[in-house]
C-alpha cells in the first residue's frame, strides 16, 4: 500500500519549523524517516548534478528533486537504485530509531 492511500501526506507537509529537510516534523515516524533519509541523501550527492546522479541510479531526475524536497515519498526500489548509484547507506537504520525513542505515531 503506498503512502496515499494509508492517507499520508507529501514529507515535507510535516514541517514545523525550519525547511526541509534541516528543520523539524511532527506526525508520523515515516515523516522523520524522510527528513533523515533526505538528509542522508543530500550529504551523498554532494553536490553533484542532479542528473548525473538520477542517470547512475537509472531513475528520473524528477524523482530525485521530488524526493529532496520532501514532495513525494521515496519507494523501495529508488531507495536501492540511490545507495547503489552513491555508494551510501542513506536508508535511516538503529541510530536514527534509538534517537526517536519512544516518539509514538500521529
Amino acid at each position: 500500500m503506498s503512502p496515499r492511500q494509508r492517507g499520508l501526506r507529501p514529507p515535507a507537509e510535516y514541517l514545523i519549523s525550519g525547511d526541509w529537510p534541516t528543520g523539524g516534523v511532527r506526525g508520523p515516524i515515516e515523516a522523520e524517516y524522510a527528513r533523515q533519509f533526505c538528509l542522508r541523501l543530500a550529504n551523498a550527492i554532494n553536490g553533484r548534478p542532479i542528473r548525473d546522479v538520477a542517470r547512475g541510479a537509472k531513475i528520473s531526475h524528477t524523482t530525485v528533486i521530488a524526493v529532496l524536497a520532501g514532495a513525494r515519498w521515496p519507494d523501495m526500489a529508488t531507495v536501492a537504485k540511490l545507495e547503489v548509484a552513491l555508494a551510501s547507506d542513506l536508508w535511516p537504520g538503529s541510530d536514527v530509531r534509538a534517537k526517536l525513542g519512544g516518539m509514538g505515531r500521529g
